[in-house]
């Protein structure tokens, strides 16, 4: 997954962007490290200024991830970035992998101080 993940380094962001051909965005990301096709994971309109939060977490389930109490290399996270905006990352050790909207594109970063996890996520079935 976190090679996977690595592969889209560098590709631009894009709301609602379910390919490394035309653009990603975080749910986007996630889908394509886990090998699962954009439709698993609602492509609903939203902007960055919504509350997608119970969205984003109930779409989680509806893909098949299950929160688990530490995050490992692969598994997801869900941050509050301190916008009304829940955001995901791949997990890959001691960094993680996101599409940041600032820079225009899929990173490999440490998360930042200020963003407050909302917990870690595990495809079932995954180990």
């Amino acid at each position: 997954m976190v090679a996977r993940a690595r592969r889209c380094v560098g590709v631009r962001t894009r709301l609602l962007g379910r390919s490394a051909v035309h653009g990603l965005d975080c749910v986007g990301l996630a889908a394509f490290a886990h090998g699962l096709g954009p439709e698993m994971f609602e492509a609903a309109p939203y902007d960055l200024r919504n509350d997608n939060r119970a969205r984003l977490l109930a779409g989680l389930a509806r893909a098949g991830f299950a929160e688990v109490a530490y995050g490992e290399t692969g598994d997801l996270v869900a941050y509050d970035c301190g916008r009304v905006s829940a955001h995901l990352a791949v997990l890959a050790g001691n960094t993680i992998i996101h599409a940041d909207f600032g820079l225009r594109r899929v990173v490999e970063t440490r998360a930042r101080d200020d963003w407050r996890p909302l917990g870690s996520f595990r495809r079932v079935g995954e180990d």
